[in-house]
This record gives structure tokens, sequence and C-alpha cells, in this order.
């Protein structure tokens, strides 16, 4: 377990080096307008990368990677390619900030502590079973073991997403304080990546690991009405 714990972090902490095709972002008003955000969000001197993925994708997307020194947000050059507007991808790189300044990096890597304390423990038990892990008969048992509990699990991991998602969702808002751009950025995300707005309950449960489209632009039009108080 901890030599799994371990890898993870440090994945996590490379994780900026290891995303192929990746330049600066070379836009200065959104660089300067993610310089800004950054501060706001308690993260200053993030810094923004642009991956190249036109030649096999039309879809936008984004992330943050890396923790401490290594932080960055990375924007597919697919969300700069005309789509958006610039107050639009602000949100995006605000959501990504977001990100960043709770830590939820670190925090899915404790997550994933937290999960192989008891699964390492049911693996060692079912290896047992046919001799231990030394025997091969036995590591095609631990290998279902280990899977079956990720399947198991993975309802649970997307609670955790979904709250990440939403929390990054809402330190955009407040740092951008643009509930209009945000609506119309989920609406726009909606329609460009072909997502269900409000998927079935099933399919939320097992897959969803954000929000609907429906909870993001609700919780836009929630901010809006807050501001307006």
């Amino acid at each position: 377990m901890p030599a799994f714990t371990g890898l993870a972090l440090l994945s996590a902490f490379l994780s900026v080096y290891l995303i192929p095709n990746t330049h600066a972002l070379r836009d200065a008003r959104i660089a300067a307008d993610a310089r800004t955000l950054a501060r706001v969000e308690g993260v200053a001197r993030t810094r923004v990368f642009v991956q190249r993925v036109a030649r096999f994708t039309t879809a936008p997307n984004a992330e943050a990677v890396g923790f401490g020194s290594t932080r960055a947000v990375v924007l597919w050059d697919t969300l700069l390619d005309g789509r958006f507007t610039r107050r639009q991808i602000d949100v995006v790189v605000a959501h990504e900030l977001g990100h960043l300044a709770h830590h939820h990096a670190l925090k899915r890597v404790g997550w994933l502590a937290l999960f192989l304390i008891p699964a390492t423990a049911l693996v060692a038990a079912a290896a047992r079973r046919r001799g231990g892990l030394q025997r091969p008969e036995a590591v095609p048992v631990a290998l279902f073991v280990f899977v079956a509990l990720q399947v198991v699990s993975l309802p649970l991991a997307n609670i955790v997403s979904r709250h990440e998602e939403a929390e990054a969702d809402w330190s955009a808002l407040r740092a951008t304080r643009q509930p209009r751009d945000a609506r119309d950025l989920f609406q726009r995300l909606a329609i460009t990546s072909r997502a269900a707005p409000s998927p079935p309950t099933w399919s939320y449960v097992l897959f969803a690991d954000h929000p609907t489209i429906v909870q993001r632009i609700a919780m836009a039009e929630a901010f809006g009405r807050r501001k307006l108080r």
C-alpha cells in the first residue's frame, strides 16, 4: 500500500512533464486573465499550457495537474479554436485553478490510500487461499479481487469526483463573478461534447464523474441570484 501510494504521489507531482504536445499559452489576453485569476484563487505563479489535440478530436477539455512547484493548467487547443468566448475560457481556467486551490490532486492520493487499506487486505486473503502470491495460481484470483473492488467502488469514486468538480465550479464563479458566462459555457460544452444535459439516474450513479449540465447551470444561476442580493 505505501508503495502504490508513493507512486501515485510521484505521478501526480510529475504529471505536467508527462503530457505530450504542449506549449505555453500564446494568447496574451487569456494569459493575463489566468494570472489574475490565479492570484484571486491563491495559487499565483501557476503555469498555463496548451495541448495540441485537434488532430485527434474536436472535443474541448482542460485539466489541472501537479501540485506545489509543478502545478499547472493544461488547455486543449480545441478550447481555443474560436467556439468559446474569452470570458467562457476564463471560467474554464478558473475552474481548473479551483482544483489546484483545493488541493484535489493530493486529496485523490489520500482517497487512493484509504481504498488500498481494505483492498490489499482482501487481495492478500484471497491469494492466501491459493497458497499466497508467490504461487502462479494465486495471481489470477488476486487480480480478479482487485478489479472487482474497483468496479464496486466506482460509484463512491464518482461521488468524490462530482464533489470536487462542484467545488471547482463554485471557485470559478467566485473568482470570475460571471455566472452568465458560466451558464453559457456549460450550454456550449453540452453541445460540443454531445453530453446528455440530465442523464438517467443509473448512468449518473455509475459513470458520471461530473455534475450534470443541468446541475452546473443551476449552480451558476443560484450564484447569480446570490450576487444580485
